[in-house]
């Protein structure tokens, strides 16, 4: 598992989009993941979150060689609290 690093991300964050949610069908990551495939500006997607859609996520950047463009983290919680 990964640890997300906001830090070097804003440093770095040049073509970098961050989707952080439940994947659902309601959160559309499936059309997001199509958008990065096909994007030649976005060149790298984080996927923070967990849900229904994971499994299906993970195949379809592994079936369309998004596998460097395209870390998924899972669900983060605060433990801040």
């Amino acid at each position: 598992t990964s640890v997300l690093d906001i830090q070097s991300i804003g440093r770095a964050a040049h073509g970098v989009a961050v989707f952080c949610g439940r994947l659902t069908d309601k959160s559309k990551i499936l059309l997001l993941l199509a958008a990065v495939s096909e994007s030649k500006c976005l060149t790298q997607l984080l996927v923070v979150g967990d849900g229904p859609l994971l499994e299906s996520a993970q195949s379809y950047v592994k079936d369309h060689g998004l596998e460097g463009r395209v870390e998924f983290f899972g669900a983060v919680y605060n433990d801040s609290e």
